[in-house]
């Protein structure tokens, strides 16, 4: 190690965290999963507030290191 920090990419973490959500609901799917729609429909907004929390924090956070 350099002692150099690495740079987080919020916005690029956040979409891959839900493109990766989305995706294994596709597998899921396509594997002849049983998916509870009625679960999905209350979890589903309560994943995507904390993913916006999740951006919202680490983007403060990073913000102060940034050179």
């Amino acid at each position: 190690m350099t002692g150099h920090s690495h740079r987080v990419d919020v916005g690029a973490l956040i979409w891959g965290l839900l493109l990766a959500i989305v995706s294994g609901l596709g597998v899921a799917l396509a594997l002849d999963a049983p998916v509870n729609w009625r679960d999905l429909a209350r979890l589903g907004p309560v994943v995507l507030i904390g993913l916006g929390t999740l951006g919202v924090v680490l983007t403060l956070i990073t913000k102060g290191h940034r050179s």
